[in-house]
């Protein structure tokens, strides 16, 4: 008789839901023999050592929608009780954007646990504290990078024959992405960010974006998964605002942006009259990284790419004169839903 796998699910928002839906597909086209037994929010674990029904999931998935706490739930317990439902074998699955539970995926994962992350911030801690996370069979991330597109994936492929990895370099950022193709539009600065915010494409607060450290996380996932065991601080990072604007609460940001308009306008004009656009790019190496607004030829890989897409362009000892281009939608709960349902399955068979 085929085992059932149990998963745990840290994280029912909007990717945590996409998934449910998507496990619930997946049991129903393929009787996947996996069973949701727990989901947790920052206030509550509901567990069930039977699993949840669909209907039970999609209640919880309601429950979430209508922006109550899963401490309401009849089978509700305290977040400190977890440890207590945890056994080898079973699937954590982090769809957060918490470090509240790093160590407990650590100690499942000591355990027998696999585990399934989203959540970028388990995997940028000082390597000390991370590296398990990377030297592990039973952990997969591929939605930490580019949401569901296979970059991930194809790194472990290429480091797992004699090929060199000697460059990494992409476009990360599906909301700087946007603004730069805005920019090619000829958009101002202000106008392009305010227009991001007000479809929903930036944070609450534009500049956890624009600030670039979101780029750079991934940036450091894809040299850790490397073997490139380097810290944040390795990575240089370029913001798009200025340290005045920094200290601004999110709505006046909003509204003194403009003050930028000028500095982006002259920076777009130099690289039209090159021929070239501007490309907030992410490069890294085994010295390290960076991360900045790069004029690029209008006709490159990176130039080439419009609105919210993500590309990554991998150069090896193998791919020296014609490099690996991956690319794809890199935002969109669905999308990252897929790529970790992807890594669940894997680690399952």
């Amino acid at each position: 008789m085929q085992e059932t796998n149990e998963i745990i699910l840290f994280g029912p928002g909007l990717v945590g839901q996409a998934l449910l839906n998507q496990i619930m597909e997946m049991i129903q086209r393929n009787h996947l023999p996996i069973k949701t037994v727990g989901i947790a929010d920052s206030k509550a674990l509901v567990f069930n050592p039977e699993g949840f029904s669909n209907q039970e999931i999609n209640a919880i998935v309601d429950m979430k929608q209508n922006k109550q706490t899963l401490m309401l739930h009849p089978l509700a317990t305290t977040l400190d009780k977890i440890r207590e439902f945890l056994k080898p074998g079973q699937t954590l699955v982090d769809t957060t954007a918490s470090e509240s539970i790093h160590q407990l995926l650590l100690e499942g994962l000591a355990m027998g646990c696999k585990v399934v992350m989203a959540n970028k911030r388990n995997l940028t801690q000082p390597w000390q504290t991370s590296q398990a996370f990377f030297n592990s069979p039973l952990t997969r991330y591929e939605s930490t990078v580019c949401a569901g597109v296979p970059v991930m994936s194809s790194l472990a492929r290429l480091n797992s024959t004699t090929d060199q990895i000697k460059t990494i370099s992409g476009c990360l950022s599906g909301t700087l992405g946007y603004l730069c193709s805005q920019f090619d539009a000829g958009v101002s600065y202000s106008e392009a960010v305010r227009t991001a915010h007000k479809l929903g494409y930036t944070e609450p607060d534009p500049r956890d974006d624009l600030g670039g450290l979101d780029v750079a996380r991934k940036a450091l996932i894809m040299a850790r998964s490397c073997g490139w065991t380097l810290e944040m601080e390795d990575i240089a990072i370029a913001s798009l605002f200025t340290p005045e604007l920094a200290t601004l609460s999110p709505i006046d940001f909003l509204s003194e942006c403009h003050q930028l308009d000028a500095y982006f306008s002259n920076k777009c004009e130099t690289a039209h009259q090159e021929g070239k656009v501007l490309r907030y790019i992410a490069t890294v190496t085994p010295q390290g990284g960076s991360t900045s607004l790069t004029p690029v030829l209008t006709n490159s890989d990176f130039g080439n790419l419009a609105g919210a897409g993500n590309k990554v362009v991998i150069q090896s000892q193998i791919y020296a004169d014609n490099p690996l281009v991956i690319s794809g939608s890199g935002a969109g709960a669905e999308i990252t839903a897929s790529g970790i349902l992807a890594d669940m399955i894997e680690l399952i068979r």
